[in-house]
């Protein structure tokens, strides 16, 4: 008498549960820039560089011009954007190197700029919100995007994938 009744409760639960929407937030990376790819297969985890750097160039230079707003990779709940300063520095960073004239024995400070490279940007990192209802099933809904660099420490091997700033939706 216990084991039908067991049973009838858990396949209510079960009925109940897949009934019960949910909301979760999912972050994870894709690859837009495969070296490693095979002359026959290059679209796969590739978008072609004609058409992945004129993507990267226009959307950082709305970024740089203001018209889509930029947050910081490491805290996604921040409500105040980057400013035009800010992501600069970020994609143009600015050291200064000690010259050094042989001929009269002089030292000279000079401040450099890297220039950005967009080939570098190797994956985009998504941040969405997936949906489950039961009639509709799942639903994914972009919430932001961030460009991410390929870092590499001093010896030349791949330490990770440093995202540049969110773009949110």
């Amino acid at each position: 008498m216990k084991a039908p009744l067991i049973i009838i409760v858990m396949l209510i639960s079960l009925s109940c549960f897949a009934q019960v929407p949910f909301v979760k937030i999912i972050e994870y990376k894709v690859q837009i820039k495969d070296l490693e790819a095979s002359d026959f297969e290059w679209y796969r985890n590739n978008i072609e560089a004609s058409a992945r750097i004129p993507w990267l160039q226009a959307l950082i230079d709305n970024v740089l011009k203001g018209k889509i707003k930029a947050y910081d990779p490491s805290n996604f709940d921040s409500k105040v954007p980057y400013t035009v300063e800010e992501i600069t520095s970020i994609l143009y960073p600015q050291d200064t190197v000690v010259l050094y004239d042989v001929i009269t024995g002089t030292e000279e400070e000079q401040v450099v700029e890297s220039d950005f490279d967009f080939s570098a940007v190797s994956h985009i990192k998504f941040r969405e919100q997936w949906t489950w209802e039961d009639k509709k099933g799942l639903t994914k809904t972009v919430v932001a995007i961030a460009p991410c660099l390929d870092k590499y420490n001093w010896e030349g091997l791949l330490m990770g994938h440093m995202p540049l700033f969110w773009i949110k939706f």
